[in-house]
């Protein structure tokens, strides 16, 4: 009888233990606190039985608080011919652990991953497509995966975004063959992390990491929280076996097994090429050309066919096509260029506006994009092929200033891509009219280049709706305003775009007893003040340098004499500078000056305060007023 009664306390237990999981009470306080979600638990196991064979098990307890905690939910598989879903199954619970819902394998919704952009695709994703009826719920999820292919390792990540706790997270990796294996280990001496290992088997936990609230210009999470990644020096792509631990070896794997001996073209287009090349006069100029004639010749199209996700088509099947993705496209180009034995490499990037580098210290299947390197004596060339729009020579945002993978013949190797945040970038003038009654009428032409130009550029192909709205969002103090006779002119030998407009606005100008209140600053007034915190917890980041200039003249009317006239503006500091003034001109006139650049850097939590003071100093001298008496 006592050997009952305590199996019978010891089960009741263990069943506890199991069954809070999914109570809203049993959630730690301080796990709640700026949580839109609780990863209550999470247990990864990756088991490497072979170079072409992993198995992953994924088993996931999460509580939702609110709408915004759905986007932490994991219960999703993507599928292909080298990817199958062995198991999928959900429970949904509600705040008192009391079981709503059971969701098997057919319950989950199976689709194309097909985008907008793809032409074709046999990547499937299957996921869990429910309508939470109430907050807070629990859903615990597990699936089972089974892969042919190595190249790409899960990494250990407990913390999963800014807004949602980690009540525990464990990840283990079995390598059952014994295979060489390189980790790199972020963050952790941060963290309470707690390792083991056994034989073949490795693991990582940790628990009880409460919610990490976004500030502004905070770093992407994985930049400062834990992660751990891996990568087999013995792996397996799409059946393609690969041997790498470096990036030069991991480069030529790619090469000799995704680039090579996809570079021939028909005779007719090489007869072509050489037409359109024959009188330039330099190397650069016949790369130029060669960009313009892919660009006039193609379109994008993504392809994510089997190895057509990492694999470029053939050059001579987009020549023949006229369409491609970036891999196919970049290796099209780099094929016209070899016609005229110009040695170009083909580059993996990691792309997007927040610049993320390609992780130098550690060799693995990276990057979501392909662009082409073409080296000179001199400088690097690098081009986007996936544009029709995009000048010769230049990136833009979404490729610039950051660590690519170039792959060459030789192997792989770590280069930096051009930076266009350099001088001034955008350089306004303008004429400003007020009159008696208020009313502001204006001019303004303002050049764009570097980085500018890329944002800039993209008003002549917006459609008239789209660029009015633009406009309407871009001068804030005015009411009501009207745009007209808007011009572009986009000189892409130069990199340079200018745009032109007319601006007239009501009651910009107020009249308050015998005084006229204007803002001289009518067309760059910044209103953005970082947000305010109490204790700032988090460092912060500026990912580009930024330097603008303005001069606006100003006219205003007749009868009215000066009354305050805004002082003279020199600020400094360690994250930029900012100077403005407002002179008087012997015809009657004001000229309005202004120069701000920013700098970028990375910044500790405790310069924050003092970010936050130049940024509010430039928005109030942007808001200087000038103030006219009637004569």
């Amino acid at each position: 009888m006592r050997i009952f009664l305590f199996l019978l306390i010891v089960c009741s237990s263990v069943g506890f233990s199991q069954n809070e999981l999914y109570t809203l009470g049993t959630i730690p306080a301080e796990l709640r606190t700026e949580a839109n979600a609780v990863m209550r638990k999470e247990v990864v196991t990756v088991t490497v039985k072979h170079t072409s064979r992993m198995n992953i098990r994924h088993e996931q307890i999460i509580t939702v608080f609110n709408e915004n905690g759905n986007r932490h939910l994991g219960a999703v598989e993507f599928y292909d011919d080298t990817r199958h879903i062995r198991s999928q199954e959900a429970t949904l619970y509600d705040a008192q652990g009391n079981d709503i819902e059971r969701f098997r394998r057919s319950d989950f919704v199976d689709r194309s991953a097909i985008s907008s952009s793809d032409l074709y695709t046999d990547n499937r994703i299957k996921y869990l497509n429910f309508t939470p009826k109430q907050y807070p719920y629990t859903l615990h999820y597990i699936s089972e995966v089974e892969t042919s292919e190595t190249a790409f390792m899960i990494p250990w990540q407990p913390i999963r975004g800014y807004y949602i706790s980690t009540q525990e997270s464990i990840y283990t990796l079995q390598n059952e063959k014994n295979i060489p294996i390189r980790m790199l280990r972020n963050h952790l001496e941060t963290y309470d992390v707690k390792e083991t290992s056994s034989g073949t088997t490795i693991s990582f936990s940790v628990s009880n990491i409460p919610a990490i609230a976004r500030e502004a210009r905070s770093p992407e999470i994985e930049v400062f929280t834990p992660t751990v990644k891996f990568a087999l020096n013995e792996f397996s792509l799409v059946d393609v076996d690969g041997t790498a631990n470096d990036w030069k070896t991991f480069g030529k794997w790619q090469y000799d097994n995704l680039v090579a001996g996809l570079d021939q073209l028909p005779p007719e287009t090489i007869t072509a090429v050489n037409s359109y090349v024959k009188d330039a006069e330099t190397t650069e100029e016949k790369i130029k050309r060669i960009y313009q004639f892919m660009q006039d010749r193609t379109r994008y199209i993504s392809v994510q066919l089997g190895i057509g996700g990492w694999k470029p088509y053939p050059a001579e099947e987009v020549d023949r096509l006229g369409y491609g993705d970036c891999k196919g496209l970049t290796n099209y180009t780099k094929a016209l260029l070899k016609t005229q034995g110009i040695e170009s490499y083909y580059t993996v990037v990691h792309a997007g506006e927040e610049k993320r580098d390609i992780d130098s210290e550690f060799a693995s299947m990276q990057g979501n994009h392909v662009i082409l390197n073409v080296p000179l004596e001199d400088k690097d060339i690098w081009l986007e092929c996936t544009s029709q729009e995009m000048p010769f020579n230049y990136l833009g945002d979404f490729t610039d200033d950051r660590n690519v993978l170039v792959i060459t013949p030789e192997g792989g190797t770590i280069k930096r891509t051009a930076r266009y945040d350099e001088g001034v970038q955008r350089l306004a003038e303008g004429q400003i009219t007020i009159t008696a009654e208020g009313t502001l009428f204006g001019d303004l032409e303002v050049t764009h280049t570097g980085i500018s130009y890329d944002r800039a550029s993209r008003l002549e192909r917006m459609d008239e709706k789209e660029r009015q709205q633009y406009y309407s969002s871009s001068f804030p103090d005015m009411k009501k305003p009207s745009f007209k006779n808007i011009s572009y002119t986009n000189d892409k030998e130069a990199v340079v775009f200018e745009e032109k407009l007319t601006i007239e606005a009501e009651a910009y100008a107020r009249m308050i007893n015998d005084k006229l209140i204007i803002q001289p600053n009518a067309y760059r007034a910044y209103s953005y003040v970082p947000k305010k915190y109490k204790r700032r917890k988090l460092d912060f980041q500026v990912q580009r340098d930024f330097s603008e200039k303005d001069e606006y003249t100003l006219s205003v009317p007749e009868g009215f004499e000066v009354d305050f006239v805004p002082e003279d503006v020199t600020l400094t500091s360690p994250f930029g500078s900012y100077a403005s003034s407002v002179k008087k001109n012997e015809d009657g006139t004001f000229t309005f000056l202004r120069e701000l650049t920013l700098r970028k850097g990375a910044y500790t939590q405790s310069q924050y305060t003092a970010y936050r003071d130049f940024r509010k100093d430039i928005k109030k001298y942007d808001h200087q007023k000038l103030v006219l008496k009637k004569k």
